[in-house]
């Protein structure tokens, strides 16, 4: 049995984007104080304190402190989006025997038997399973070169697109053939996707609910996708 393949972003490159991120954060807030501080002087200076003492106030901060709390604030908002980034970076482990995948602090592993392919499209990572449901779909941000490598030299079927993509209809409520249930489900999804990361549970929840009802959903910006998951067939 051949050894795992990782594909991950390096140790090293991430520690870089978490530095660029906290220094430019920092840099960026500290600049705007700076800025701020400078018109609030000249506006001051033209206008008269008296009439503006809460700016007045501001204006006279100490500039060495204000500075440096600027700066703070800006190095604490890099850092923030440095850690979102680095949590939601995907990490992705085949082996022979199964597909281990790492995303948004969520780590999820598929035998081999279930994988029946797996393609990128628009950015996400998809698994397809034997009736072409699909078994996982989420943002990948490496590179598409290493992700396929590392499916084709374990011998899973790598495919350049979505062979299901003609099959994707829009969803509106009360589409005829939709299984009973379905259009509840659907609504509730599309109230819980507009809360974003707060309903994120519940979002997944809701589209695992749809599978077992044999309906593929695909999010495109604000617009619902459908399709019914059929038997696996092979592109020729």
């Amino acid at each position: 049995m051949r050894e795992p393949t990782v594909v991950a972003n390096p140790a090293r490159t991430t520690a870089v984007l978490a530095v660029l991120f906290v220094v430019g954060g920092s840099a960026l807030v500290g600049g705007v104080y700076l800025a701020v501080q400078a018109l609030l002087d000249g506006f001051l200076d033209a206008l008269g304190s008296s009439f503006l003492p809460m700016v007045d106030f501001v204006a006279k901060l100490p500039e060495l402190w204000g500075t440096i709390a600027a700066f703070v604030v800006g190095a604490a908002g890099g850092g923030s989006v440095a850690r979102r980034g680095r949590h939601e970076s995907l990490t992705l482990t085949v082996a022979d025997d199964e597909v281990g995948v790492l995303s948004r602090r969520v780590a999820r592993v598929f035998p081999r038997g279930e994988v029946k392919a797996a393609f990128l499209d628009e950015g996400d990572l998809v698994l397809l399973g034997s009736r072409t449901e699909e078994l996982y779909r989420e943002p990948c941000d490496q590179r598409a070169g290493a992700v396929g490598r590392a499916f084709a030299e374990h011998g899973y079927e790598w495919l350049p697109e979505d062979p299901h993509k003609a099959e994707f209809r829009i969803w509106v409520p009360g589409t005829p053939g939709m299984p009973a249930g379905a259009d509840e489900l659907f609504r509730a999804r599309e109230f819980a996707l507009s809360k974003k990361d707060k309903m994120r549970p519940k979002t997944h929840a809701l589209k695992e609910q749809l599978a077992d009802l044999d309906i593929v959903v695909l999010d495109r910006g604000t617009t619902k996708y459908w399709r019914f998951a059929e038997h696996w067939f092979r592109l020729e």
